[in-house]
Order: structure tokens, then sequence, then C-alpha cells
């Protein structure tokens, strides 16, 4: 019996082992292609830690590599800074460790997701008639509702309106302007059947309704080992819509991030 033991704690901790990779050597250059979408390079540094793009209507993307201090928040928390000076937006920003913080709620949440999602299928059909948890209030010109997870205010007096769903995806809107940030861990790639999540992937967009500069549209993507590098893709856009933007600066991050 104590051989059987043996052998099946044996197993377990080889078959622990074998689903955690170990991490790959910290990348110190950058791959930048010659274009990405819509997007040509117009500039590569001789280190290759950084590069340039933009586009013929003058949309542009820096990609960058950045090492990590402290942890992946507090390093992108300057940047942050960088994006809302260019940008000129009075949206007031958490700090870079209430961020950190709600992110790391955020992870831990999503660990469980998995063994609730049993328990979600068997309470979707409760759901529909069943508003436990669920809380919705008003006056005057100001509403609230709060679901498990999920928190929207608005407030028409001062045109201002917020969402929030866990630690993971913020957006505050105003007559300013919008910003939206998600920032969460991830598994990196080739960590499919790992337990552990040892990416970071973060993305922060500052959309201004009006603007004296150039671009209407500033923000950054970025991804990586937790532990750094991470590949930072700076955006600036001169209109407000800005899908393809975001898309192409997300797969330069996902080349060089990992994730």
């Amino acid at each position: 019996m104590k051989s059987l033991i043996f052998l099946a704690a044996s197993v377990a901790a080889l078959s622990t082992a074998a689903c955690t990779p170990p991490m790959k050597p910290a990348r110190t250059a950058l791959d930048c292609p010659a274009s990405q979408g819509s997007f040509k390079r117009d500039s590569i540094s001789a280190d290759r830690r950084s590069c340039a793009y933009s586009t013929a209507s003058g949309d542009q993307i820096e990609l960058r590599l950045v090492p990590v201090s402290t942890s992946p928040d507090i390093t992108l928390k300057p940047i942050e800074d960088q994006v809302r000076a260019e940008v000129g937006s009075t949206i007031e920003p958490e700090s870079a460790e209430t961020a950190d913080t709600a992110r790391k709620d955020a992870d831990a949440a999503l660990k469980n997701a998995d063994a609730a999602k049993a328990d979600a299928q068997r309470a979707e059909a409760e759901a529909r008639e069943d508003t436990k948890g669920v809380s919705v209030s008003g006056h005057g010109d100001k509403a609230q509702i709060d679901l498990p997870g999920i928190h929207i205010t608005a407030d028409d007096i001062h045109n201002k309106a917020s969402v929030r769903v866990g630690g993971i995806i913020k957006v505050d809107a105003s007559d300013d302007g919008e910003i939206s940030r998600v920032a969460r861990d991830v598994r990196l790639r080739g960590d499919m059947f790992s337990p552990e999540r040892r990416g970071f992937r973060a993305a922060y967009v500052v959309v201004k309704n009006e603007t004296t500069g150039r671009f209407r549209t500033i923000g950054y993507e970025a991804g990586g080992p937790k532990q750094g590098p991470l590949a930072v893709a700076i955006v600036r856009a001169i209109k407000g819509h800005h899908d393809d933007i975001i898309e192409a600066s997300r797969k330069l991050v996902r080349i060089n991030g990992g994730i």
C-alpha cells in the first residue's frame, strides 16, 4: 500500500511539473516586422529595443521593450502618466498600487472560474427569476446598478458614467472623453495547460471628445512575462475611431510578449 501511495504521489508531482513549462530566456530584442496591417515600419533602434510605425493618414505606433520593476502595474504607471499628459485628460486615475491590488484580486477570481463554471450553468435557469445580489437605485439624475462583480454608475448632472467589471475592466466617461483600462494575469504562449498564469496583459486608452493637439486617441497595449520584459505599444490616432490601430498594436505585443 505504501509503495502504491508513493507511486501515485510521484506521478502527480511529475504531472504537475510537466504542466508548467520552464520559463524561456528573457527577450532582449524586439521582432519588428516591416509592416503590420496598414502600418509601415519607419525606424528601429540600433539595440532593437524600440521601433516605430505609422500609416499614410498619420496614426502612429511606438513599440518598446520595457524591463519590469516591482510589478507590471508599477512599471506601466509612467507610461500611463505620459499618455494622460499628451492627450490632456482630466479624468482622475487610480493609483498604480490600487490597480495592482485590483488585478491580483481579479486574477484570484479567474483561477476559480473553471471550478465555478458548472455552478454557473446550473444557476443560469434560476437567474432569470432570482434577483438576489442585484441592486438598482436612483435619485433624480443619478443612478447606480450593482450586480455580482459588475458596478455601473451614471450621473446626468455632471455627465459622467463609470463601469467596473471585477478588477479587470474599468471604463470612465464624461464630457471630456473616455478612459478604458484592462489589466489581468494571463498564461504565456505554450502554457495552455499550466495552472499558473505567468504572463501579464494590459491595455489603456484615452479618447478625447475635443483636443487642441494632433491626436484624439492615445493609449497603449502591453504584454509579456510578469517578471519582464514587457512589450509595450504606445498608440496615437488622429481620429476617435481606433479599432485598426488597437488591433495592429495588439498583434505586435503578442509577437514580442509571448502571450
